[in-house]
């Protein structure tokens, strides 16, 4: 079986799939359309906004950051409406911006380790990608310039996966996966973040040689070009197949979130079964 072949099959049996997880609920299948709409960002506070939510997505930051204050977007009152060049202006010291936020959220407590000042405390680092994130944005003019520096590295395919590396370098706290998190949600629809989901599925499945983060990335693209897909759209459904999550669509009842199940083992057992039987 030849690449393009599996990349082909594996696609394929990941939209039935999902469909079926989506029918199994009494959801309409058609619902999944509006997770494969990039975002449209239109401002440079915007895209910042967004960096810091990147930031704020990993492992147990949710709960640790995001939840406690009732979302990013609520960081605004310190943070100047997200204006980059205020917020590089006023704060250059992590120590500083942590104080303020633990007296505006009130925070503190004395048991939480996750407030500590250095580099054990969750909310120290985040106070450095806060910092860096804000004076790495503050180098542009405006969404416009920051919009063609990305679009720079696009048109040169050579260079496309350079761009997630250099923001690991400059955005403290971002290694590969936010970066390409950051950048595929503020609208850049080829790039893809490699979760844990998508690590899993591609390894396990043999579209990646490893589950090193720039092989799967390298693997996603790959595949949604194999399809005529972009990598936001691989990114999408089988994050979607693994998480479960609906988080477009919600519980009229209750306001949370509509859920499908986390099938990602399910799926991995289903499609390599096809594949096996494909292959002999």
């Amino acid at each position: 079986m030849t690449t393009i072949t599996k990349d082909r099959i594996v696609f394929k049996i990941a939209k039935s799939f999902l469909k079926e997880r989506l029918i199994s609920k009494n959801f309409n299948p058609e619902m999944i359309n509006k997770y494969l709409i990039p975002a449209k960002l239109h401002s440079l506070p915007d895209y910042y906004l967004r960096l810091l939510e990147s930031g704020a997505n990993r492992q147990r930051s949710l709960g640790v950051i995001s939840k406690p204050i009732g979302g990013i977007i609520n960081l605004k009152k310190i943070l100047f409406n997200f204006d980059v060049k205020k917020v590089t202006k006023v704060y250059s010291e992590s120590d500083k911006l942590l104080d303020i936020i633990v007296t505006s959220f009130n925070l503190k407590n004395s048991k939480n380790k996750e407030i500590n000042k250095g580099e054990t405390g969750l909310w120290y680092k985040y106070c450095n990608t806060i910092i860096s994130g804000a004076t790495f944005l503050n180098k542009f003019k405006d969404h416009h310039d920051f919009y063609a520096f990305v679009n720079f590295f696009h048109n040169d395919e050579r260079a496309r996966n350079a761009l997630p590396l250099l923001l690991k370098q400059e955005i403290k706290g971002f290694g590969l996966a936010l970066s390409c998190d950051f950048l595929k949600e503020s609208g850049f629809h080829w790039y893809a973040k490699t979760d844990i989901h998508l690590i899993e599925i591609f390894s396990r499945l043999g579209l990646s040689k490893s589950r090193i983060d720039y092989d799967v990335l390298n693997a996603v693209i790959r595949v949604a070009d194999n399809n005529k897909q972009t990598p936001y759209t691989i990114d999408k459904i089988f994050w979607l197949i693994g998480s479960g999550k609906l988080y477009k669509d919600y519980d009229p009842k209750t306001g949370a979130s509509l859920k499908i199940g986390r099938n990602r083992e399910k799926f991995i057992t289903y499609a390599d079964k096809i594949l096996n039987s494909i292959r002999h």
